[in-house]
């Protein structure tokens, strides 16, 4: 299993710096009872990108995507912040009316 993040720490991938942004899954084997908690950790950069993303949405379109590395992207983190929980290589975010 690879290693955990340090929060607000760039993690190292394939030798280059990224920024945090890490969507996860809280035990998820709770799913079946209605009890699914996904925990976002972000550092200021992230941050910055996602509120940029959010303004996007609000002025010229209608969702954005964040992906990780696995799934052809570089916004979203590999490796989980908090130990047991399960990386999200996707989230989505979409307007609606």
């Amino acid at each position: 299993m690879a290693g955990f993040a340090t929060e607000g720490v760039p993690t190292q991938v394939k030798g280059e710096t990224h920024v945090v942004f890490s969507v996860e899954v809280r035990d998820v084997d709770l799913w079946r009872e209605g009890k699914l908690e996904v925990e976002i950790y972000l550092d200021k950069s992230a941050l910055q990108d996602l509120l940029f993303q959010l303004n996007q949405l609000e002025t010229a379109g209608d969702h954005c995507h964040f992906m990780a590395p696995a799934w052809g992207g570089n916004e979203l983190s590999e490796t989980p912040m908090i130990e047991g929980n399960v990386i999200a290589n996707h989230l989505k975010i979409t307007l609606v009316e």
